[in-house]
């Protein structure tokens, strides 16, 4: 359902009424027209992550071949038609719509995370329409809005580092076993 404001009727007496007509009583019928311009644009009105690989959740650490599904929620009902419309990510990535799992009123974009695609936060930086039209039967959909970025979504493909190397035996001889503490950027096993 879209809502919005109907032109000012101040004045305007339906067909069939007079000034003495009682305020409520049904009376006749009146139309009025009204033009492109007074009908709303569809437009987006939220973007979030609505699964990570099937899950429903919007935070982790995600490291590559990890699958994201951003959906766009829209104002009013749209359709999609003469291409493959794409997110851009802030990581490099980009999210390709989804015509399957979308509806009128929520667009879906599906992104897998690849080696070298990195982010603190996961964000949406553009709409890239590649040929595609995105709108009611009157009007282009507003995307102004669909950029936006999730905080609790870090996009990390980069692997532990070694931090340090340090020997901790206190005089070690060319016959004696040498140890060493390695500390990494992220916990490792083994």
């Amino acid at each position: 359902v879209t809502t919005f404001a109907l032109p000012d009727l101040t004045n305007h007496i339906a067909v069939g009424a007079s000034a003495s007509t009682p305020l409520g009583q049904a009376i006749g019928q009146d139309t009025f027209v009204l033009t492109a311009d007074e009908i709303p644009t569809p437009a987006v009105t939220s973007d979030v992550v609505s699964s990570i690989d099937g899950a429903a959740i919007g935070i982790g650490d995600l490291d590559a071949g990890h699958g994201v599904a951003i959906t766009l929620s829209l104002s009013g009902p749209v359709t999609v038609a003469g291409g493959v419309p794409t997110l851009s990510l802030n990581d490099h990535g980009i999210a390709v719509y989804d015509a399957v799992h979308s509806t009128a009123t929520s667009l879906v974009f599906n992104y897998t995370v690849a080696t070298g695609e990195n982010a603190s936060a996961l964000a949406v930086t553009g709409v890239n329409l590649n040929g595609a039209t995105i709108a009611d039967v009157l009007h282009n959909a507003d995307l102004s809005a669909a950029p936006a970025t999730f905080s609790g979504l870090q996009i990390n493909t980069i692997g532990p580092q070694l931090q340090s190397f340090t020997a901790t035996d206190a005089s070690p001889t060319s016959a004696s076993v040498v140890h060493y503490d390695l500390t990494f950027s992220e916990p490792v096993t083994g």
